[in-house]
């Protein structure tokens, strides 16, 4: 609605508005709103930087975790290793230096970060390994260094592993020790309550350790350090980092070790409390300052909206009256019509002479409304109604005189005088369409003179086919260089090089077939031959494939005279496959000359053709003596039957690979176990003409698989099947039993006094003692009977085939009377006796533990009946004569 002066209401109350406001009222209530979010920033950036410092100690104290939890492992994975030591020490205390080089070498090589492990008898060193880098330590009395004599105390008090360290060592650096006491078992074979042997040391790398699990695995982000020398955890001094990280409000966490612990302090690499939040700052600064901004403008928008308005209506009239100036001088025609019905609005003096009318006479008309114009104006009158943009449409408008015009039409949508409308703007293309039929004229003249062209190069064309025809049945590619391009090429040299025959001869530069290394080198042969020179006309190099693929080529090149220019015919063929078959022949042989292992080749008739190196140092024939010898007369061993050779014969004849283990025989006539592997050579059409046999000795990794063997089943120190061993024994003698339906018996038998003699001569006469005992023991019992020792001073023995236990009886006598003789010492002979408890089967028992549970009773109940007599477990105990000799 309007007012009743017709005036506009808002234009009225902005004087009345400003008038009422004071001029410094916007301004202040906009400071107030700036302080007041300066206020409310302040507040949030304090309560983010709290809650980031507390989750940067979180994330510290989980890495803290994580390097404590990698810290245990490592060092508890190594004092592990080293239990098996201890174990081994601990039952067998005069352990050699060759035995424990070979347990030591296997537990480092289960664990690289142990520097050194040592024994240490009676705390003094006695064994190291390895011996390089550590032979100082060697004799080191371990209890006169004032800085571990603590450390030793405290695992021999507490008979535990304890974590010593980090300590200086004689043989050079720092090192962790882990130190484990070592207990000779009781004689009642308790592990760990008898005499103190010594220590077991491990020796672990510091820098190694605390790198690996430290330095490798953090984020970067925070600085750590770990204090608690020789496992005082806190109080202890700093054992790696700086030890300032303890010093201001760390995240602490302790390091759990077998007697004591360590503790890792961490320190935040930028501090804990991050700096001011500048985004935070940033973004409270901006809505200040748009809080502020929009209400000095919400109070100062009445003072201005009346200026804005005439400003606003005085650059409209300004720009309409700019347009008209500019469009009057611009030499395009332009004419605005509405986008309602396509009356005109504007047209410039341009478009009022390319119709014929003036602009004045069109305001207001529309195609319609005008009177009737000439059919050579139809496109033009058409245009006017254009509704929508569109560019590029030419049209033709022909003049008065006579003239035609050619235009490039564009139509925009505007808006003129605040009203929808269409601005068509014409763009004189006349010239340019009379260049592109000139254009046409030429193109025309020039295609009859090529088609003439072409008539006569096609009686040429006819014998380069026929020949190129001829070069491609046999895989030769030909092509012809005129001026560095080529102009012929036929079908082989399309195949060979990967480019089409068109590509070929459209204008390609013949360098792209040769390969860049050697493209410089060709192009100078290609010059100097065209400058007459005289230069070979077949020889070798290198090309290359459309796909960037080189391959070798033999080239024949010859020169022809030609006007204008001479020609250069050039025959290729690929070689590419043959060169690689040659290299490939050099590899092998190059492969087989230097491999370790030894490598044969012979005919069909295993008539040696070929030895490599290898084979000459392993059996000590030279190439000269092997070559024309069938390879059997050379290593056969006699080991194996002619079944074995047969089957051998019979799998390569066929066609397949052979691999096995075979004895073979050295020119000095040792034997070698050789892991070998046959394989038959095909010739072309897929019959064997030889064969290729390839040997590894393994004569070392057999020797170590017999000993492993005996040491998993025997008893290290007399020989005897071990416990594991003897129930094996045990099951199989029971078996054989049940099947033939005879018995067989069960003798446990335990020696009287070893204890006083190991005590008062020593572990060594011991040890002799046993030795002893156990080859009397295996003298008085048969072939197909078994012995074995089942720790201490307990042996046992199976009987097969008793009928009676009167048969056990008699042989447990004679085993009585050969123990009760006098046994050697370093004193002169010292003399034991024995008690032995008897298990038949199946009278006393079916089954293993059961025999082994009744001969133990029964042999408890010799040693209450006074010893040095049997008993079986029907418990008739006998005393059997043992009169000492």
């Amino acid at each position: 609605m309007s007012s009743p002066s017709g005036a506009d209401p808002l234009r009225a109350a902005a004087p009345r508005l400003s008038r009422s406001l004071p001029a410094w009222l916007p301004v202040a209530v906009a400071l107030l709103a700036l302080i007041a979010a300066l206020g409310v920033t302040a507040q949030v950036d304090r309560s983010q930087r709290q809650h980031q410092a507390q989750e940067a100690r979180q994330q510290a104290l989980a890495e803290a975790g994580a390097i404590r939890d990698r810290l245990e492992s490592a060092i508890n994975q190594k004092l592990t290793l080293s239990r098996s030591l201890v174990a081994y020490v601990a039952s067998h205390p005069n352990l050699g230096e060759r035995d424990f080089a070979f347990m030591a070498r296997n537990i480092i090589a289960q664990e690289p970060g142990i520097r050194a492990l040592q024994l240490a008898r009676d705390n003094v060193v006695s064994h190291t390994y390895p011996l390089a880098g550590n032979a100082a330590a060697i004799g080191l009395k371990l209890m006169q260094r004032p800085d571990q004599r603590p450390q030793i105390e405290r695992a021999i008090l507490s008979r535990r592993t304890i974590v010593a360290g980090p300590l200086r060592i004689v043989q050079g650096g720092q090192a962790l020790i882990g130190r484990s006491p070592i207990y000779i078992p009781s004689a009642e074979g308790i592990p760990g309550a008898g005499e103190y042997w010594g220590l077991a040391n491990v020796l672990v790398n510091v820098e190694e350790l605390f790198n690996n699990q430290l330095l490798d695995h953090t984020s970067g982000l925070f600085q750590f350090a770990v204090r608690g020398k020789d496992a005082l955890g806190a109080s202890g001094e700093l054992i790696w980092g700086d030890a300032t990280v303890f010093a201001d409000d760390p995240v602490l966490l302790d390091v759990q070790l077998p007697d004591g612990s360590w503790q890792i302090g961490v320190q935040a690499v930028e501090g804990w409390m991050p700096p001011h939040q500048s985004q935070t700052w940033a973004s409270g600064s901006l809505i200040g300052l748009l809080a502020a901004g929009l209400l000095w403008l919400l109070i100062r928008t009445p003072l201005v909206l009346r200026m804005q308005v005439r400003r606003a209506t005085a650059e409209l009239r300004h720009n309409e009256q700019k347009f008209r100036t500019i469009s009057e001088t611009v030499p395009a025609p332009i004419l605005i019509t509405h986008a309602a019905d396509g009356c005109v609005l504007y047209a410039n003096s341009r478009f009022g002479d390319i119709l014929g009318i003036a602009p004045a006479r069109l305001i207001g008309q529309n195609s319609r409304s005008l009177e009737p114009q000439p059919d050579s104006r139809a496109e033009l009158l058409e245009a006017m109604d254009i509704r929508s943009p569109m560019a590029g449409r030419e049209i033709l408008v022909q003049q008065d005189d006579g003239r035609q015009l050619w235009f490039s039409l564009s139509a925009t949508l505007v808006e003129f005088s605040r009203l929808p409308a269409v601005m068509l703007v014409l763009q004189d293309i006349t010239r340019r369409r009379a260049a592109e039929q000139a254009t046409a004229a030429l193109n025309r003249d020039l295609e009859a003179r090529v088609a003439e062209r072409t008539a006569a190069l096609e009686e040429q064309k006819s014998f380069w086919q026929a020949l190129a025809k001829a070069q491609s049945d046999v895989d030769e590619g030909v092509f012809v260089i005129e001026e560095g391009r080529i102009i012929f090429a036929n079908e082989a040299l399309a195949r060979i090089s990967g480019y089409g025959v068109a590509e070929l001869t459209g204008g390609l530069p013949y360098t792209e077939l040769v390969h860049p290394d050697v493209r410089e080198a060709i192009m100078t042969k290609h010059l100097r031959r065209l400058a007459g020179e005289k230069l070979e006309t077949r020889y070798e190099t290198l090309f290359r494939t459309r796909q960037g693929k080189s391959y070798a080529a033999e080239l024949a090149v010859s020169l022809i005279p030609h006007e204008p220019a001479p020609r250069v015919v050039v025959v290729v063929r690929d070689i590419e496959a043959r060169k690689q078959a040659e290299n490939a022949l050099r590899a092998q042989a190059a492969a087989i000359e230097a491999a370790g292992e030894m490598v044969v080749i012979t005919d069909r008739n295993a008539m040696v053709q070929h030895v490599n190196p290898a084979f000459t140092r392993h059996t000590g024939y030279s190439r000269q003596e092997a070559l024309g010898h069938p390879i059997a007369n050379l290593m056969k061993s006699g080991v194996h039957g002619q079944d074995f050779y047969a089957r051998l014969w019979q799998t390569i004849l066929a066609g397949r690979e052979w691999h096995g283990e075979v004895t073979n025989r050295r020119k000095d006539g040792t034997l070698f176990v050789a892991e070998q592997t046959i394989a038959p050579i095909l010739g072309e059409h897929g019959e064997i003409t030889g064969f290729v046999s390839i040997k590894r000795d393994i004569s070392d990794r057999k020797r170590l698989e017999t000993r492993l063997e005996q040491m998993a089943h025997f008893d290290a120190l007399t020989g005897l099947p071990n416990r594991p061993l003897f129930f094996d024994r045990l099951a199989h003698a029971l078996r054989q039993a049940r099947r033939s339906g005879n018995g067989c018996a069960l003798l446990f038998i335990d020696l009287d006094g070893f204890k006083d003699i190991n005590d008062s001569l020593g572990h060594e006469a011991g040890d002799t003692l046993l030795q002893e005992a156990a080859l009397r023991i295996v003298s008085h019992i048969r072939e197909s009977d078994t012995a074995a020792r089942m720790g201490g001073d307990e042996f046992t023995v199976i009987l097969n085939g008793i009928a009676h236990p009167a048969d056990a009886q008699r042989v447990a006598g004679n085993l009585l009377a050969a123990l009760n003789k006098p046994f050697p010492s370093p004193h002169g002979t010292c003399r034991i006796s024995a008690s032995i408890g008897i298990s038949i089967y199946p009278q006393d028992g079916e089954d293993a533990e059961t025999l082994l549970g009744q001969a133990d009773m029964a042999m408890y109940a010799a040693k209450r009946a006074g010893k040095n007599r049997c008993c079986t477990h029907a418990t008739d105990v006998r005393q059997t004569s043992a009169t000492p000799g």
